[in-house]
């Protein structure tokens, strides 16, 4: 059962990882980004403006990854507890 588990972690941990990474590499993604670095330019750092097509893609990416490496450890502890 833990083989199962860790392999449908695994494949929708690596599903979410690689829709993050497409959303970052997106045009709008890009051009939130050249935008941040112009007002923090222009304010001298003073601004909070966060884009929200980035953040989203940076928690897509990073979750994504997370649960694919839980995914993965439980994989190996199904595979290596024979019971």
């Amino acid at each position: 059962m833990k083989k199962i588990i860790g392999i449908i972690l695994i494949v929708v941990g690596s599903y979410f990882a690689y829709q993050g990474y497409e959303t970052k590499q997106t045009f709008a993604a890009k051009v939130e980004r050249e935008t941040t670095a112009v007002l923090r330019d222009i304010t001298n750092n003073e601004t909070d403006y966060e884009s929200d097509t980035n953040l989203r893609a940076n928690l897509k990416l990073f979750g994504g990854g997370a649960v694919a490496l839980v995914g993965l450890v439980v994989l190996i502890t199904g595979i290596t507890n024979k019971n």
